[in-house]
């Protein structure tokens, strides 16, 4: 309870404030329950021991021995759990959820120092071991005590009958959260449309029980039910044969044997934490975020779209949803389905085209298994840290891989040498926590004060130094193609955040919820390119998000070729694509409103107006908006033909 309270005062102070009467008294109602339910749980053992060790004395010297170490350590346990809790919803906003499994896939080194240099880990293992000692001395000092309930000798059978009673009854009402119709669910924590104060209703020890759960239920796929896959693909007035299931997302690019001709090369760029919401307080005088990278995106042949969110919000979440179209969280490179070659991997049509195809990481291919999933979706080779230190053996090493600058170096080598038509997907690794740049980097004397009073972090002085670094570093890379003459007018070059940047806990309100997942897309597209497409129409407003990046590339660079999308092209008329909506685990919008989900199952939706001109949700409930049903049919469109990919069909069907 006192951890609730601190998340409350130091991280959603301004969404806890808008809260009526009702909906305070349902948040403390259902927080208080919760609390419970998992205090009667976590000492259900000492209630059986309590009942069945209390008379014999040998049993209930050694129940006494049990719980003088159990009541420490759950003591212990329960106050880690509410810390990380909080530190985690510092940094991502939200409880413990399924993003947590990527801790057990991450480089153990670099998530040590990166826990080590952004928390007060000291300070935490003090406070744990300091509570816990004093829990212990409380416990001494009660046991010692001569009269009490559990040492009177002669107590009178009444009492010990009451107390029993008392035990039987209470206890499993307590653990099941209630005496309503249903026992205490995980719906309950819905107490307001504030997402944000959702989050805090269960506490770190409930919360870590529902992302195990959740998990082991993600740990295998289940065959499709046709008739499911039908009503999702008929949602979106697809038409869907039952012979070959795939056929509703197949596309193909216009003809054009100009572009034939050309070939460009497609270059594009994930980076890490590539934030509008940073690039926003940008000022080239006093507050420069975008080093060489300013030169680039007010070049006459770059498009931005401004409408434009992450479809994940964790790196490995958004890097399966673009190359495989997968749907939900489930970390498909590391599961009994990462050896899996999907229909939908955005590495095959440029392979049918005729294409070599680059995957580079600045990180190493072990992490999450990247290497081995990429290359099993059609990728022709991964580069990773090793392979660049090899290139360049004077590379230096950030936490997580080598810095940005030499991963595009990489990618400079190998558009200089190639023969054939490339196309490079690379991923930065450099601006995330420890945030730090390489030593020779000189640091810009910047203004913060805007920044400070935003964010009110202590590390917005390093998150703009890296957050700089890496755009300047993409900026150059992207400079030195658009000014070679023989490349800069057959090379499309694309980028994009693979999230908001972590940590920034300002995006509490309805208004602020689409700023939260909201990053840049540009492409760079050559004159000669752009020309060679047919029906070539920009809107920078139009509401789009991650998973129509890749059929934008497609239908930009090849010609009369075959892929499979759920996605649109966004140099097409929007009415032509329907699919016409930002979409994101969380959140998405379309003209017709905002939805704000509280789970991945969309059981508990938020439907909010849209201003359209300025990409923010409006504080106006909209219950007559189709939004929330759009999201929902295109999350089980997603999943289960992820399924269909992996497990196939029911039997019977």
């Amino acid at each position: 309870m006192i951890a609730r309270v601190i998340t409350i005062v130091n991280l959603i102070p301004d969404a806890y404030a808008v809260l009526n009467a009702h909906e305070r008294w349902l948040y403390w109602k259902y927080s208080i329950l919760f609390d419970l339910k998992t205090l009667t749980t976590v000492y259900a053992p000492c209630v059986v021991g309590c009942l069945f060790c209390s008379t014999p004395q040998k049993l209930n010297q050694k129940f006494c021995k049990f719980t003088g170490l159990f009541y420490p350590v759950t003591v212990a346990c329960s106050l880690l759990a509410v810390i990380c809790n909080y530190f985690y919803f510092k940094t991502y906003g939200r409880t413990f959820d399924v993003m947590i499994k990527g801790l057990m896939n991450e480089d153990f080194t670099a998530v040590i120092l990166s826990i080590w240099d952004g928390y007060p880990v000291v300070l935490m293992v003090l406070l744990i071991i300091s509570v816990t000692i004093l829990y212990i001395l409380f416990q001494r000092w009660f046991k010692r005590r001569k009269y009490t309930l559990i040492r009177e000798k002669e107590r009178p059978r009444v009492v010990i009958t009451t107390l029993f009673l008392l035990i039987l009854l209470v206890w499993p009402v307590l653990v099941r959260g209630g005496i309503g119709t249903f026992p205490l669910r995980r719906s309950e924590v819905a107490v307001t449309p504030e997402t944000k104060v959702n989050g805090t209703v269960a506490n770190g020890l409930i919360s870590f029980f529902w992302t195990v759960t959740h998990l082991n239920m993600a740990g295998n796929i289940k065959p499709v039910d046709l008739k499911d896959l039908a009503r999702d693909v008929e949602f979106f007035g697809l038409e869907f044969s039952r012979d070959e299931p795939m056929a509703s997302l197949r596309q193909i690019t216009s003809e054009s044997p100009r572009l034939e001709q050309i070939k460009p090369n497609v270059v594009f760029a994930l980076m890490e934490s590539m934030s509008t919401d940073m690039l926003q307080l940008d000022n080239q005088d006093s507050f420069d975020v975008y080093g060489r990278l300013r030169n680039v995106i007010s070049h006459p042949d770059t498009y931005m779209f401004r409408h434009f969110i992450s479809e994940g919000d964790g790196t490995i979440d958004t890097l399966q949803r673009i190359i495989v179209n997968s749907g939900n969280f489930m970390d498909l490179s590391v599961s009994l389905y990462g050896r899996k070659s999907f229909e939908t991997s955005i590495a095959k049509p440029f392979k049918k085209a005729g294409y070599k195809t680059y995957f580079i990481s600045a990180g190493l291919s072990s992490w999450r298994s990247l290497g081995d999933f990429v290359k099993n979706q059609g990728f022709d080779l991964f580069v990773d840290q090793a392979d660049i230190v090899r290139m360049f053996p004077n590379a230096e090493l950030s936490t997580w891989g080598v810095y940005d600058q030499y991963m595009f170096d990489a990618a400079a080598e190998i558009l200089k040498n190639t023969k054939e038509p490339v196309m490079i997907f690379m991923l930065s690794v450099t601006n995330h926590p420890p945030y730090k740049i390489p030593d020779n980097f000189p640091k810009m004397n910047r203004d913060y004060v805007a920044a400070a009073e935003k964010y009110k972090t202590r590390d917005i002085y390093d998150m703009y130094d890296t957050f700089h670094y890496a755009n300047d570093q993409l900026g150059g890379f992207i400079s030195k193609i658009i000014s070679e003459p023989t490349a800069k007018d057959r090379t499309v070059i694309a980028f994009t955040g693979d999230h908001n940047v972590r940590g920034l806990n300002v995006y509490n309100q309805v208004s602020d919820q689409i700023m939260g997942h909201q990053v840049p897309f540009f492409m760079y597209i050559p004159r000669q390119v752009r020309d060679s497409v047919k029906h070539f129409e920009f809107n920078q407003e139009r509401f789009a998000s991650h998973k129509d990046i890749m059929p934008t590339l497609f239908n930009i660079s090849l010609s009369q070729i075959e892929y499979y999308s759920t996605g649109c092209n966004l140099f097409e008329a929007e009415d032509r694509c329907i699919f016409n909506f930002a979409f994101n685990g969380t959140i998405t919008v379309n003209s017709d409103g905002l939805c704000i989900t509280d789970d991945i199952n969309y059981s508990k939706n938020y439907l909010y107006r849209i201003d359209r001109e300025n990409f923010r949700g409006v504080n106006e409930t909209n219950e007559k908006s189709s939004v929330c049903r759009t999201a929902a049919a295109y999350n089980r469109l997603l999943s289960d033909y992820r399924a269909y990919q992996t497990v196939g069909i029911e039997q019977g069907d």
